[in-house]
This record gives C-alpha cells, structure tokens and sequence, in this order.
C-alpha cells in the first residue's frame, strides 16, 4: 500500500517498522524474564510467585510461555492463594477471640 501524507495509509516498509518494534519489545521483555527464570527452577510454586510480581510489568500470557507452565493453572494457583488467605484468616480471628475470653477480655 502506498503511503500517501495525510491519508492514513502505512507504507509497506512503515508496516514492517512497526512490526519490528512491536517484536523488539516483546523480545526485550522476553530477554528479562529469561535470566530471571534459572532462578525459579524450583518449581511451579515459585514460578507461579514470579508470575505474580510481575504480572503488571509484563503479560501473563508471555510469562507463563517462558517460564513453561500453563496460564490456567496459574489462574488456579492464584486463586487456591487467595482462599488459602482467607481460611488463614478466619483461623487466626478464632485463635484471637480465644486468647482474648482466655484473658477475661483484658
């Protein structure tokens, strides 16, 4: 396609450039992930954490390719996380409420 000023149409070599720059990012971001990954050899736990802390700096869908483990299961990890938290929560009010009868609510 002719690139004509003014008309909105992209050359094809304008096309190609912003291919080019979308890829170059994709592979910064990739080339960032990857030195980190010989840390997260441990397991999935680990990687899933990974995923986790950086889930605002770069898509999920990439770390998860990289890092070798499936976006659904780190949906689910994440979600096991999370009720995990709130089970863990309510267990400690429990303990707390005892502690405080225990203690003639001093």
């Amino acid at each position: 396609m002719e690139s004509f000023p003014g008309k909105g149409c992209m050359s094809h070599e304008g096309e190609e450039l912003r291919r080019l720059k979308r890829e170059n990012n994709r592979l910064g971001m990739t080339g960032h992930i990857k030195k980190s990954h010989s840390y997260l050899l441990g397991g999935q736990a680990m990687r899933y954490k990974f995923i986790k802390e950086y889930r605002e700096a770069f898509p999920i869908v990439l770390m998860c390719e990289l890092l070798e483990v499936g976006k659904s299961g780190f949906y689910a990890w994440l979600s096991r996380e999370e009720i995990s938290r709130v089970l863990e929560n309510k267990r400690l009010l429990i303990e707390i409420k005892l502690i405080h009868g225990e203690s003639r609510e001093t």
